[in-house]
């Protein structure tokens, strides 16, 4: 955790990171950086889900001391998986994670309608990406959501799994990102 903090705290505001990691290490991993944006820094943020549900993810974010009441959900899961959700005020369901364009319309309705300071997006992950879409339309969908955080000034994070990413995509998305950071491996790349 310390690492990965550091590393973020030496970040300009409004950064965009893509994180790494090892399978073994993906929930962790995943768990403090959501504890160091929402618990430490206060920041209220968006979470697209697309390895499991928002009502898994709630609940084992809770379960680990993480304060979800400025959490935003966009659940590419449940409706996938057949399931019909309890309706939410804190969640909006997507069809599919194939359907980024469903996904890039209720972002821009969730930015639009929360105007606070100090918000972030948490993408997990990529490499689940890559199994609905193609590494083209991924990378397309990854350079389109690094160029609205931009626009809109939010901070991004973006994970994947190493062995799961090939490595043009991450190579791709290098560019659109202010730092890639490896923690398992202790290793940074970026300005």
């Amino acid at each position: 955790m310390e690492y990965i903090e550091t590393e973020l705290a030496n970040l300009p505001k409004n950064f965009i990171v893509l994180l790494v990691s090892s399978s073994s290490h993906y929930q962790e991993n995943n768990l403090n950086i959501l504890k160091l944006l929402l618990n430490d820094r206060k920041m209220s943020g968006i979470y697209i889900n697309v390895t499991k549900s928002c009502d898994n993810i709630s609940d084992l974010m809770r379960s680990n001391g993480i304060d979800i009441s400025r959490l935003f959900f966009i659940d590419c899961v449940t409706l996938n998986s057949g399931f019909k959700p309890v309706k939410k005020d804190t969640c909006l369901y997507v069809n599919s994670p194939s359907d980024l364009t469903e996904i890039s319309i209720v972002l821009d309705q969730l930015v639009q309608t929360n105007t606070t300071e100090g918000k972030f997006l948490f993408l997990d992950s990529l490499s689940t990406l890559l199994i609905y879409n193609s590494p083209n339309i991924t990378s397309k969908f990854a350079h389109f959501l690094t160029v609205k955080l931009r626009q809109w000034k939010i901070t991004g994070i973006l994970i994947t799994l190493e062995k799961e990413t090939d490595e043009k995509l991450l190579s791709l998305i290098s560019q659109f990102a202010d730092k890639i950071i490896y923690p398992e491996r202790g290793y940074i790349d970026g300005k």
